[in-house]
């Protein structure tokens, strides 16, 4: 009986691959795989973000600065938003909040955020009501500005 079990544990370890080499690695390939000798162009700096400097300011109805309005800074929204001015904008909950800010006693809000570098532009939500309160802003540029009235 032992003899039987000896017998079938051994055919099963050779079944499951053990005359294998002990290397389970892929061959090297003859191609250069060293990184200094990558194409890689002046300037390129692996950075997955940037910098935008974004100067938002925000007016009432009247044109009466918002003093300590908050300031939201979503990514883009694939579903299309409210800019009704009556109510709070509706940003869909998926979208993902970058920054959250207010603006100072006049009206105005100067801050950097660091924005993934795939982000071409973003939606910016005022909690001001009575104004169009939310902007779609494209973020080609190191500095964005934009007045909410």
């Amino acid at each position: 009986m032992k003899l039987i079990l000896f017998s079938a544990l051994t055919f099963l370890l050779l079944a499951c691959g053990g005359d294998q080499s002990k290397n389970n690695f892929p061959a090297k390939s003859n191609g250069n795989n060293n990184p200094d000798s990558l194409n890689v162009p002046d300037g390129f700096d692996y950075k997955m973000d940037r910098d935008i400097t974004f100067k938002l300011q925000v007016l009432d109805h009247n044109g009466t600065p918002g003093k300590y309005i908050g300031i939201k800074i979503y990514e883009p929204s694939e579903n299309v938003l409210s800019s009704d001015d009556t109510s709070m904008p509706n940003i869909e909950p998926k979208a993902i909040l970058i920054y959250s800010g207010q603006t100072n006693g006049k009206g105005y809000l100067e801050e950097s955020v660091t924005i993934p570098m795939h982000l071409t532009s973003v939606q910016v939500q005022a909690s001001q009501l009575g104004i169009n309160n939310l902007a779609d802003l494209a973020v080609n540029k190191p500095v964005v500005f934009h007045e909410f009235k």
